[in-house]
């Protein structure tokens, strides 16, 4: 969102922020901001409060300076000693030799690939067995049982110039498959996206299952690839009676209140809700909290939670096997299924 701000706004919050981040020496003390943007000066000087001009969001950082007894001075580009990898150096650098530069900090080496070209499909087809077969069975039209997959798409072939032809794409022959997947998962594209860029080009039978197995297969994809999907949301039934299922969460921890949190506990049928504050997530003390509801409240039927080590433990589970209770947990990683509490 900054990086859309007006020039003169990046540098009137650059100078707010070096105030604020200073603060500790500069509160109490007065202080001079030099600035090489001349309207920085007009935004943050003391004579923007008699202009009758509507206020602007730099004028509200500048409100944010109020605490600071300070003055706005303008220096010109070159004096400004903030700017001095840019404007202050002065020396000169060797020629920048590709071999041997002292700069260089990575090389990079490109993959030699050899594409598929005509002569190569053209000289692999003659050798190819089966795609002489489906040549001979397009001049005759009698089609042996093991071309069925071929003979399945013959109005979409033809037999031009010693390459077959499929709608415009070459059918490649077995041997130069595994080439031409290497060539369309060259910058490791989608399963989706490979498929397509490959039947721009080239065809053969079992197209679509070749390339999910080249992806599925490929080690970079598999430790760079797309997390797993979520599991999906599970709807929740409002309970016939009040009181018969709770949520329980945490909320906290709250340092400037000395570390508590606070246990968190919904009605899923009246939406009532309970806050205690605890100094401890610790069963043992989630448990005294608890039962000092439930003597108030009766038990529940049902309590759903998260994963966290206060309620996955075996003493929350035989807490709640002890009073006929049935503990429910959400999918781990997944929060929003108790989303309710």
């Amino acid at each position: 969102m900054e990086r859309q701000y007006a020039q003169n706004q990046r540098e009137a919050l650059g100078a707010v922020w070096a105030a604020e981040h200073f603060s500790y020496f500069l509160l109490g003390r007065h202080f001079t901001l030099r600035t090489d943007a001349q309207g920085v000066t007009f935004i943050l000087n003391r004579s923007r409060e008699d202009s009758k001009r509507a206020l602007t969001r730099a004028d509200g950082w500048a409100l944010r300076l109020s605490p600071y007894n300070y003055n706005v001075e303008h220096l010109r580009g070159r004096e400004n000693i903030a700017d001095s990898s840019s404007r202050l150096y002065c020396g000169t650098d060797d020629p920048f030799e590709e071999d041997i530069s002292p700069w260089e900090i990575a090389c990079l080496e490109s993959n030699a690939m050899e594409f598929l070209n005509e002569e190569v499909i053209k000289n692999e087809t003659q050798y190819d067995e089966t795609l002489q077969q489906v040549t001979q069975a397009l001049k005759t039209g009698e089609w042996s049982t093991d071309l069925q997959k071929y003979n399945a798409v013959e109005n979409d072939l033809t037999f031009r110039n010693r390459i077959i032809i499929k709608t415009g794409c070459a059918v490649i022959p077995e041997k130069l498959r595994k080439k031409a997947l290497q060539a369309a998962h060259e910058g490791h594209t989608s399963t989706a996206k490979m498929e397509s860029i490959i039947r721009q080009r080239v065809w053969w039978p079992g197209l679509s299952k070749d390339v999910q197995n080249w992806v599925e297969s490929c080690k970079t994809c598999a430790i760079n690839g797309k997390p797993e999907k979520t599991t999906p949301m599970e709807r929740a039934f409002v309970p016939h009676a009040v009181w018969e299922k709770i949520a329980l969460d945490f909320n906290g921890s709250y340092i400037r209140f000395g570390g508590i949190s606070i246990l968190v506990i919904v009605d899923y049928r009246s939406r009532y809700l309970i806050t205690k504050p605890v100094k401890s997530t610790t069963f043992e003390i989630t448990k005294k909290v608890l039962e000092e509801i439930f003597e108030k409240e009766g038990n529940p039927k049902i309590i759903k939670s998260d994963n966290g080590p206060h309620f996955s433990g075996d003493e929350h589970k035989q807490y709640c096997a002890q009073r006929g209770i049935t503990a429910v947990f959400s999918t781990p990683l997944f929060p929003q299924q108790n989303g309710l509490v």
